[in-house]
């Protein structure tokens, strides 16, 4: 394919190539909720999508967001349409979703800083930040006065910085900011922990971060400073995550964030969770320059990968969860949470600065129970080792089935290629399958690989009608994760339909490669209850008052999977009862009734490789049954 670069797209390629040699894939836009105000109710429906709102008045990245629970505010950053680093100030108003530009930072060091606001004055300190083009990062702390919309000047802090984690502790009134960098380049990634007092306006040190970086997501939450992902001055872009313990002053390791774009994420704290948005990682699959911030890229050069994914971080059971996708890619987006409301402002899509912003209401889905495979889409592992069941439609390059890297089992799908010549034109295959009358939902793991942008390669999934004509575009992207994620569809508006399933990875024939790894296809709908067998009508007696029917005993189940010389082996545990006969449900179906000794049984299956099996037990006979537990072999 052709592809012609007019006088003013090479003059902005070229700009933005010399201005931002050192630009990096960092973002510190450190939201903060509002310390002393109570977080309201999550949204009934949940979740909510991501939804497009004003745009900022100008494009750009790197800016530091903060929020005073009522409005948004964005400070500084770097615009690749006036090549230079801003002094702006702009407020967003979810109400009236309207911008507004305030008094101008008194400085333009301001690419990367950190903003944190101050309830018990009602202001915003900005700290740090760096000037793009010469990579000088200062030391001033900026106070901005949101009742007299004018800014002030605190202590300096003890060194330069910027691409700092930070963040505000209503418990003792203090702001924290954690580790970033001090020079242009990431290999000056400082272990310092300051904690600033706003009354004494002063700086105390605390114990160090213990792996220097930058970029990375960050917020406070019951007196506890979360700081996750970023860049290291090894040059690695890393997920690991850290808790922050302000009144004991110690570090500790917490689960890691998934994925691999961790570097440069937006991020804002709502509902008692940390929500991590957006973000990259500089240079594709290898990083090769320890400069701060990636080149602007041009056809066969290096381009920083950016992503629309989000996460959520919940303290309380220390585990990450899949929150929806943004509308855009953004790396370097500004974050705020207005209360439980999130924001996504500007950042980097991957080819230009961008002005466009996002918001997503904040909330907590209900956990629903586990499904079951409904078998209706075969052969969804490709555990055949070939496309049985499957139909190829695009053989630019042929999809193949491959050992090389699956999700579960043994194969998994590629469609594209991750390595050798790249060809011209599309790379698919679809299941056509019927939707049940209840509709379910369709699950698939895919894993991502890219070296070019979405402008000319890009990974799709669909729902298409038995034509090929698309009824849904589940997604279109040109992303490089290079780690399995679940995508779900729900199926309920095609219920009755039959419908295609439908992968697709399109290439350039430009020499940079792009696939997309499909594993564990499935149609998932609620597990089967058991029926129990009927109570027999008691026989009558000669004593015309009827026997008590005795209260029934709650039966507690409890499961554990695992293998035996290959083959798939399942203990019961249960308690409750303690004499008489126990039915066993194996997927809704009795499979054995045993005396109940001990309250255990062993099933086994005598199968391997994956599968998913739920079980529930009751006092023969009778409908007093146990709780459902599910157990799962090989993700399957």
């Amino acid at each position: 394919m052709n592809r012609k670069t007019t006088t003013t797209s090479k003059t902005h390629l070229l700009r933005a190539a010399f201005f931002l040699t050192l630009l990096f894939l960092v973002i510190q836009v450190i939201p903060r909720v509002v310390g002393q105000r109570k977080t309201p109710e999550a949204p009934a429906v949940c979740p909510i999508p991501w939804q497009l709102v004003a745009n900022m008045p100008l494009d750009l990245y790197g800016a530091a967001g903060a929020s005073n629970g009522t409005f948004s505010y964005h400070a500084g950053g770097y615009s690749f349409t006036t090549g230079t680093t801003l002094n702006v100030f702009n407020r967003y108003d979810p109400v009236a979703n309207t911008w507004t530009a305030m008094a101008p930072m008194p400085d333009t060091l301001t690419l990367m800083a950190s903003a944190v606001y101050y309830p018990v004055t009602n202001k915003i300190y900005v700290f740090g930040g760096e000037d793009a083009v010469s990579g000088v990062n200062t030391n001033a702390t900026r106070i901005y006065d949101i009742a007299s919309n004018t800014w002030s000047a605190g202590a300096s802090m003890p060194d330069v910085r910027s691409f700092m984690a930070s963040g505000y502790n209503s418990a003792n009134g203090k702001i924290y900011l954690v580790s970033g960098y001090n020079t242009g380049t990431v290999d000056s990634a400082q272990p310092t922990t300051w904690e600033y007092d706003p009354v004494a306006n002063s700086f105390a040190v605390k114990a160090n971060f213990p792996h220097p970086a930058g970029g990375m997501a960050s917020g406070v939450i019951n007196g506890h400073l979360y700081v996750a992902g970023g860049r290291d001055a090894a040059n690695l872009v890393i997920n690991l995550n850290w808790d922050y313990d302000i009144a004991a002053n110690t570090w500790t390791a917490k689960a890691n964030m998934p994925g691999t774009n961790n570097n440069v994420r937006g991020s804002g704290v709502a509902v008692d969770n940390l929500w991590v948005f957006g973000g990259g990682n500089p240079f594709g699959p290898i990083a090769s320059t320890k400069a701060a911030f990636a080149r602007e890229r041009i056809k066969g050069q290096l381009v920083p990968n950016t992503t629309n994914g989000a996460v959520r971080y919940d303290p309380a059971t220390d585990t990450w969860s899949t929150a929806p996708n943004m509308n855009a890619q953004r790396a370097f987006t500004s974050g705020a949470a207005i209360s439980a409301k999130l924001i996504a402002a500007g950042g980097y899509d991957g080819s230009f600065t961008v002005a466009s912003a996002e918001t997503l209401d904040a909330c907590i889905p209900e956990p629903t129970p586990t499904p079951c495979d409904s078998g209706l889409i075969l052969n969804g592992g490709f555990e055949t080792g070939d496309f049985t069941s499957w139909v190829i439609d695009g053989a630019s390059n042929p999809p193949v089935v491959t050992t090389a890297n699956p999700h579960s089992g043994t194969f998994s799908a590629l469609a594209g290629n991750v390595s050798g010549p790249e060809p011209l034109g599309d790379s698919s295959f679809y299941q056509q399958f019927t939707v049940p009358a209840t509709g379910g939902t369709l699950s698939f793991w895919h894993w991502d690989f890219t070296t070019d942008s979405i402008t000319f390669d890009w990974q799709d999934a669909y729902i298409t009608d038995t034509s090929g004509n698309v009824l849904q575009t589940i997604f279109h992207q040109c992303v490089n994760d290079q780690v399995y994620v679940n995508q779900t569809v729900d199926m309920t508006p095609y219920a009755g339909q039959t419908v295609r399933i439908k992968f697709l990875v399109h290439q350039d024939a430009f020499g940079d490669d792009t696939g997309m790894y499909v594993d564990d296809v499935a149609l998932l709908v609620p597990c089967a209850t058991p029926t129990p067998t009927p109570t027999p009508t008691p026989t009558p007696t000669a004593t015309p008052t009827p026997t008590p029917t005795p209260t029934p005993v709650q039966i507690t189940l409890h499961a554990r999977g695992y293998k035996v010389h290959g083959l798939q082996t399942v203990d019961l545990f249960w308690s409750g009862p303690t004499s008489g006969f126990i039915d066993i449900y194996r997927n809704g179906v009795l499979i054995v009734t045993v005396p109940n000794q001990g309250g255990f049984y062993t099933d086994h299956i005598n199968r391997n490789g994956r599968g998913t099996y739920t079980y529930r037990v009751c006092v023969a006979g009778t409908g007093n049954c146990s709780n459902q537990v599910t157990v799962r072999f090989g993700s399957g």
